[in-house]
Formats: C-alpha cells, sequence, structure tokens
C-alpha cells in the first residue's frame, strides 16, 4: 500500500494532515527553475505551519515538558485513529 492510499484511508482526524488531490504520474511543470519534470505520483497535501516535527526537533534539541506532552498527545490521538 502506497503513501497516498494510507493518507486516504486515515482521513478524518484534525492530527492527520488533510489529503487535498492526488496527481497521477507524468510531467509537471516547475515555475521555479521554467522546466518539466518527471514525476512517478505526487499528492498535494495541506499546509501546516511549523514546517516537520523532527525537523524541528533537530533545531530546537530538548523540548521542554509542556511542549513535549503537547506533540505526544497529538501523535497519540493520531495513532489511535489509525487502529
Amino acid at each position: 500500500m502506497n503513501e497516498s492510499k494510507v493518507l486516504k484511508a486515515i482521513q478524518g482526524s484534525s492530527n492527520i494532515v488533510k489529503l487535498i488531490e492526488n496527481i497521477p504520474s507524468g510531467f509537471v511543470e516547475s515555475q521555479a527553475k521554467q522546466e518539466k519534470l518527471h514525476i512517478e505520483y505526487a499528492m498535494a497535501i495541506e499546509c501546516l505551519p511549523g514546517g516537520e516535527l523532527s525537523l524541528n526537533m533537530f533545531k530546537v534539541g530538548k523540548y521542554p515538558g509542556f511542549v513535549a506532552h503537547f506533540f505526544f498527545v497529538q501523535i497519540v490521538k493520531a495513532i489511535n485513529h489509525m487502529h
């Protein structure tokens, strides 16, 4: 099962990124580089402020307890939703 199928199957929780659209394989135009790029598949997902949690963790280092608790609760809710 690929990532887009899994993401589609687990939609509905506020702790899971929203899947906007699946984009089939083919060529897409890159406006930044003004060239065509070949893709196997792509997903359009909602834009979330703050970026990826893992990158944030490496940048920040150790979170204070209340911040770590906040993220932990969100992760547990997302996992609970998947099961």
